[in-house]
Order: C-alpha cells, then sequence, then structure tokens
C-alpha cells in the first residue's frame, strides 16, 4: 500500500484527525501535522500500539479486531443491514470475503 496523508487515514478508519494524530505520538511516532504523509511501516506500529492499549492480545483479538474493521467498512457501504440465519448465504458471503 502506498504512504497515505494522516487526513485519509483518520477519514479511512472514522476517527477526527486531531485523535489519531495524539494516538501516533502515544505509540511514539513523531507528532506530525494532518497533512503529512503516513507510511506502512508507521500504520503497522500504530496499529500494534492500538492492540495493546485495548487489550488485543487475547485468543480472539484478531477475529474481533477484523469484526470491527468489516462493520466499518459496511457502515462505509451504505448497505442496509440484514439479519438472516440463512447459513448456505453466510458461509458463501465469508468464503467470498476472506478467499476461503
Amino acid at each position: 500500500m502506498t504512504d497515505q496523508t494522516v487526513n485519509t487515514l483518520a477519514e479511512k478508519v472514522g476517527v477526527p484527525v486531531e485523535r489519531l494524530l495524539n494516538q501516533m505520538e502515544e505509540a511514539g511516532l513523531t507528532r506530525r501535522a494532518a497533512t503529512d504523509a503516513v507510511s506502512d511501516e508507521e500504520r503497522k506500529s500504530l496499529l500494534s500500539h492500538l492492540q495493546k492499549a485495548h487489550g488485543g492480545e487475547g485468543d480472539n483479538a484478531e477475529w474481533s479486531i477484523q469484526g470491527a474493521t468489516d462493520a466499518v467498512e459496511f457502515v462505509a457501504s451504505g448497505q442496509d443491514l440484514v439479519q438472516t440465519f440463512e447459513w448456505a448465504f453466510l458461509k458463501e458471503f465469508f468464503n467470498s470475503k476472506y478467499n476461503f
């Protein structure tokens, strides 16, 4: 992935720019402006810091984080929420989303 700015990263993850800048500073990343680029390595460092800060090291941490990421993507897509217990549909959706 190419570098993106703090502004675009904040918009992508759905947090205010100032909050993201504070989180980056807490993670030990150099304080920067909203228009500065954020590298892949910096994003990984920030994610690692946030996972540790929010207890993301348990047995189900990866699934919890992925579920939260999926929820953010779903809301951003503008689709209507559908509650279903149609297992064939859910299995097909899961397999296509995660390339199984």
